[in-house]
């Protein structure tokens, strides 16, 4: 339940650095916010079978209300009210065994019935969009493992997918926009795991990837009415290659190499006042490391570290238009993917005594592009925070009562950003020092 969430949007590089809470004027204008009431319930169901193998069905069901005022006149409110769900079912052969098969099918549906009206200053006008957004996803998949010696393991698998949207308008003063779009992919991966030793393992994978775009993505266009179908779905192949060991009562540390290629990638075409737009923009490439590591200790004493190093970058140019009001401006191939962090660390040292637990975090990030031409950027910031609380512990109930104060230091900076706004309002500050209480329960049964 999150009603009436004011909605600050971003700011200018000029006016973050004069006053990092204010807002502009369509903010107020236009009073953006945006409502949401959100229900879901599942359930998964395992049964064991002889020789080791398992059957599991999972189930789903879910529905979303949501509206939202947008910074904009037209369409500048956009309510949609969702109901979702879906299911699997999923054999899998025994761990146990030197060959062992697993497989499943997967099926999920959204339906949606959107409405947009305009914004007349913070309040709804009139209905100017009205339609059923549909979409259906089917998938079936196996994979096998096979340890064909000591210290060797085969894995494979291949996927199958199928997505369709549909729409259909029932506002037909601009046209008739109904239409629908299907996307399908098979994609295989496969991988070696080699045991250097009890305590440590090598592997290496390769695959392709499948990314359709979201109704979210297909939901506008820069000009004209309806969804944009032309929305190409991404491609991508992949490789890691990496080393994970254990040193007893020690700790853990994993660590990976990547590399990804992707064709038609999906990036922001166009965001105005809250309402963005999508286009496929050709090959990208994604390469980089990550470090995970943790203590093994014992007492009541952890700590974790994880570190990633990414290098993202449009490998082929295209012109863009990033202001609403402008020329197109040239891309060049090797420019940075906006919104994405070359390196991001963060570290925890948690210590706990039952029933009481505390902890100190740290998070970095570097600059991030604001725009494909990376005319700006957003600076780097480093920012603490600390969390406590109490867990009570029985058979059946686990509780859990807990406060965080994020930046402890009360810093400004920018969390995020918005990518291509077309006004050049690409910074949204994050909140100065807050609190937050909280209780988590949970049932076992």
């Amino acid at each position: 339940r999150q009603p009436q969430t004011q909605d600050p949007q971003g700011l200018t590089r000029a006016l973050y650095e004069q006053n990092a809470r204010q807002v502009v004027g369509p903010t107020l204008q236009f009073n953006t916010r945006k409502t949401v009431y959100h229900d879901q319930v599942g359930g998964t169901l395992t049964h064991r079978l002889e020789g080791g193998a398992s059957l599991q069905a999972t189930t789903y069901y879910g529905e979303r209300w949501q509206e939202q005022y947008l910074g904009i006149s037209a369409n500048g409110v956009t309510n949609i009210d969702r109901g979702f769900g879906g299911g699997a079912l999923r054999y899998a052969g025994n761990p146990q065994d030197a060959f062992r098969v697993s497989f499943g099918a997967e099926y999920d549906f959204m339906h949606d019935r959107r409405k947009g009206f305009t914004n007349v200053n913070g309040l709804q006008g009139a209905l100017s969009r009205n339609e059923d957004n549909e979409a259906w996803s089917t998938g079936m998949y196996a994979q096998a493992e096979w340890r064909f010696a000591e210290r060797w393991i085969a894995l494979g698998g291949i996927r199958y997918t199928n997505v369709r949207f549909r729409n259909t308008d029932y506002f037909l003063a601009n046209g008739d926009d109904s239409g629908d779009r299907t996307y399908t992919a098979t994609t295989p991966v496969a991988g070696l795991v080699y045991r250097l030793n009890p305590l440590t393992s090598l592997y290496a994978n390769v695959g392709r990837g499948f990314e359709t775009p979201t109704f979210t993505e297909l939901a506008n266009k820069n000009v004209g009415s309806g969804l944009n179908f032309g929305l190409e779905a991404a491609k991508s192949r992949h490789a890691e290659a990496g080393v994970k060991a254990i040193a007893p009562g020690r700790g853990r540390v994993n660590v990976a190499f990547f590399t990804i290629g992707t064709q038609n990638e999906i990036v922001v075409d166009q965001n105005v006042g809250g309402r963005a737009t999508y286009k496929n923009v050709g090959r990208t490439d994604r390469q980089g490391i990550e470090v995970a590591a943790e203590t093994l200790i014992g007492g009541p004493w952890e700590a974790r570290l994880a570190y990633t190093h990414m290098r993202a970058e449009y490998r082929d140019a295209f012109t863009t238009q990033i202001l609403t009001v402008g020329p197109q401006v040239f891309v060049p191939a090797g420019s940075t993917i906006a919104g994405v962090p070359r390196t991001t660390l963060y570290g925890e040292l948690r210590y706990r005594r039952d029933p009481f637990f505390a902890q100190v975090e740290a998070l970095r990030k570097s600059s991030v592009a604001t725009n494909d031409p990376n005319t700006e950027f957003a600076d780097a910031y480093l920012v603490a925070n600390f969390a406590a609380g109490l867990v009570h512990q029985s058979d059946a109930w686990r509780v859990s009562e807990f406060f965080r104060i994020d930046n402890l230091a009360d810093r400004n900076y920018v969390g995020s950003v918005i990518v291509n706004e077309g006004s050049g309002r690409y910074y949204e500050p994050s909140p100065r020092r807050n609190m937050t209480l909280g209780v988590q329960a949970s049932l076992r049964f």
